[in-house]
């Protein structure tokens, strides 16, 4: 997070924030409809089935999201995990969420790319060959 944090304040970006902790509820740091975006980049796939209400994509934890996103707020979901990701469109799903954008390869758009920001994590593994995979989440 060290690092991020130097880089964004080297670009000297002003709209960004780092919650230095499991931000269980997003409420406390965020007032409701203040946020335009929220990007969830290669976050942990808490592989073991009894940890899936601590992922970020949980179907709980997405609907929270948008309370602190302004009304056509955005949540972009990035992962190399193609079970984490094909279980996250489940859960978007079933927290009856629109997927605005799907791309199980996103390197290979040019169009879906042409707007990415790409995370070094994502550099180096897109590098040996992992397709990476990003969904855009919005309300219905």
């Amino acid at each position: 997070m060290l690092r991020a944090m130097e880089k964004i304040k080297k670009a000297g970006l002003k709209n960004a924030v780092f919650i230095p902790e499991l931000a269980g509820d997003l409420s406390e740091w965020f007032e409701d409809g203040e946020a335009d975006g929220i990007y969830l980049n290669f976050s942990d796939p808490l592989p073991k089935n009894y940890w899936y209400k601590r992922r970020l994509t949980y179907r709980d934890r997405l609907k929270s999201y948008f309370r602190v996103l302004k009304q056509e707020g955005t949540v972009t979901f990035k992962t190399d995990n193609t079970d984490l990701f094909n279980w996250s469109v489940l859960e978007i799903v079933a927290a009856n969420l629109k997927i605005l954008d799907i791309t199980r390869d996103l390197h290979a758009d040019p169009e879906k790319n042409a707007s990415n920001i790409e995370t070094e994590y994502e550099a180096k593994y897109s590098g040996l060959g992992e397709k990476i995979k990003r969904v855009v989440i919005g309300r219905i």
